[in-house]
């Protein structure tokens, strides 16, 4: 499973650009609703310094999460004009920008809530837009 996901991330960073794009598809817990992950943000705990997150909960949220967590990674390798995209933000402050997203547009999929994050935080990167 994790493999799959892996491979997606890969095929989908080679074609994402920080922009809308047509004709793109998302594999994994990136296909799940915005809905979704604001049902799960309730039970997700904070990530440690070091990246770690502490559940107990039967729910998707490590998947959903790690999801984005690879998302982030593959961009930052293949298309970001910075080492990080979101520098000067930790994962926390990324789930939270997340949160929000999905609950002003709850069926859309989580993917589509990464895609927005990055095209937001590449603004922030290249100065076109403030913090």
């Amino acid at each position: 499973m994790i493999a799959r996901v892996l491979v997606a991330l890969l095929a989908l960073a080679f074609t994402f650009k920080a922009e809308a794009k047509e004709g793109w598809e998302a594999f994994g817990s990136g296909t799940k609703s915005c809905a979704e992950w604001t049902r799960a943000e309730a039970e997700r705990r904070l990530v440690t310094e070091g990246g770690t997150m502490y559940t107990q909960t039967g729910s998707d949220i490590p998947g959903q999460t790690q999801w984005i967590a690879g998302f982030l990674t593959a961009f930052n390798y293949y298309q970001s004009a910075t080492p990080n995209v979101a520098e000067g933000t930790d994962m926390n402050g990324i789930f939270a920008w997340i949160d929000t997203y999905c609950a002003a547009h709850p069926l859309e999929p989580i993917a589509k809530a990464a895609i927005a994050l990055v095209v937001e935080f590449s603004k922030r990167q290249s100065g076109s837009a403030k913090p």
